[in-house]
């Protein structure tokens, strides 16, 4: 009996270190008091139960993390200006970006980066859909070969590109223009080639925009371009005819029958002022002759032989001229020696004698050459001169028949600027990949991250 009134009283005296004291007041029971010294009286006293459960938790904590998988996180950046391409100059297809629109503008291409097809773009870049390995390295279940090749590998391909879009970020700055995109991955190779590829690839789709946007532009010039290439066609035939009718035979195209050339311009020649062009030409050439000949006749009629062009030219004539000057001489010291009936003087007078003939006979020919030369060329200058005058008559007369077939070479040539302005915009706009600047570009390519970005210890 005394032991269990003692066990009551432990009892009572043990759950009155967890609860309050109660407060009496005039023995009376009113409640339940606490009390910042009770609260840390409590802790205090289980103390050890509360660091042995921290402990616990921390070392699950710990033990989850080790046990997740890591994720590397790879970026790149891209400069995205607000100057858009321009297609022809002084002419802009897609109008710039105002300021203050800058923001909306990133925001845009921000979605254009996370879309659908710029995942499937990616997924044919890296050739991500030929098997199972990037399912497997971002711990996806993998396709297998339950389906059929075709069927299997469209799966894949939507699989990859959900996963590439679930785990692509796009950070938007407020104060720049410089796009960030990240990549996680739990391989940091693959995380920084598909960051790399998403850039490369929106670079590339910048300039693909740019160019489908001129597609409209291009068909409404070719329209107009086939509607006036019939239009010219059938006004450069009306030319034909007409020319054809009043023989006003082109010359310009090479051809002999009766039609204009394929322009129809106005400025075209027929066959009658081509040949006075040509002619008046040629006595021009013939005149300039006569009287550069006439200058080198009069010339060899006064000038000593010797001193003659012509003669200076001639090998033959030196030649002569070196013979004679050494027989000269020869002649000269027999001459001082020997009398002139001495055969050897006489042997070389008549060799002498014989060059000085001969040298005569050269220049003389030489002069009978000059004088022919300037005949010859007189004669060529008074015949040209009377074919020029014949047919100044019948150029004449030629024109004249031609004022009508000009105002219809007028509208051919307006046709034909017109047509060669809208080719002109035509091959711009296909041309414009080429010769216009892109306005997203690389700023820094996506590194292979040395740390995971989780978990976070």
């Amino acid at each position: 009996m005394n032991q269990l009134t003692d066990d009551i009283s432990s009892g009572r005296d043990h759950l009155a270190r967890f609860m309050p004291a109660m407060a009496v007041d005039s023995g009376e029971q009113t409640g339940f008091s606490f009390k910042i010294a009770d609260v840390r009286a409590m802790v205090w006293r289980q103390r050890r139960i509360m660091l042995l459960a921290i402990g616990v938790a921390l070392f699950i904590g710990l033990a989850i993390s080790l046990l997740m998988t890591p994720v590397f996180l790879a970026q790149a950046q891209l400069r995205v200006d607000n100057e858009n391409v321009k297609i022809v100059q002084g002419q802009d297809l897609d109008p710039a970006v105002a300021v203050v629109d800058t923001n909306r503008y990133l925001n845009t291409q921000a979605l254009i980066l996370q879309s659908r097809s710029m995942a499937l773009k990616v997924t044919n870049d890296l050739k991500l859909a030929r098997d199972d390995s990037f399912l497997t390295a971002m711990q996806s279940a993998a396709v297998g070969d339950s389906l059929p090749a075709q069927q299997a590998e469209a799966e894949r391909r939507e699989r990859i590109a959900r996963i590439l879009t679930d785990n692509l970020k796009v950070q938007v700055p407020m104060d720049n223009r410089i796009l960030t995109i990240g990549f996680s991955s739990p391989d940091p190779s693959m995380a920084a080639a598909v960051a790399n590829s998403f850039a490369r690839n929106f670079v590339a789709n910048n300039v693909q925009s740019g160019l489908d946007s001129n597609a409209y532009a291009r068909k409404v010039l070719s329209e107009q371009i086939d509607a006036l290439r019939a239009q010219l066609g059938s006004t450069e035939h009306k030319a034909i005819e007409y020319a054809r009718d009043n023989k006003l035979i082109d010359a310009s195209t090479g051809a002999g029958d009766a039609k204009t050339n394929s322009a129809g311009s106005s400025n075209t020649q027929s066959i009658t002022t081509a040949n006075l062009i040509h002619l008046n030409q040629q006595y021009t050439d013939a005149l300039t002759a006569r009287i550069m000949a006439q200058q080198r006749w009069r010339a060899a009629q006064t000038t000593p032989p010797l001193q003659l062009t012509e003669v200076q030219a001639s090998a033959q004539i030196q030649s002569l001229v070196s013979q004679k000057t050494q027989l000269d001489a020869q002649y000269a010291q027999l001459v001082a020696r020997y009398s002139a009936d001495f055969p050897q003087v006489r042997q070389v007078k008549a060799q002498l004698d014989a060059v000085n003939s001969q040298l005569n006979q050269q220049i003389a020919n030489v002069r009978k050459g000059i004088e022919y030369q300037y005949r010859v060329t007189v004669e060529q200058e008074q015949s040209l001169g009377r074919e020029r005058d014949q047919l100044s008559g019948q150029t004449l007369e030629e024109q004249s028949r031609r004022v009508q077939l000009n105002l219809i070479a007028r509208d051919v040539d307006s046709m034909r600027n017109q047509l060669n302005g809208l080719m002109e915009r035509y091959n711009q706009v296909s041309s414009a990949s080429d010769i216009i600047r892109n306005n997203v570009s690389i700023v820094d390519t996506a590194t292979v991250p040395a740390r995971p970005v989780s978990p976070n210890c």
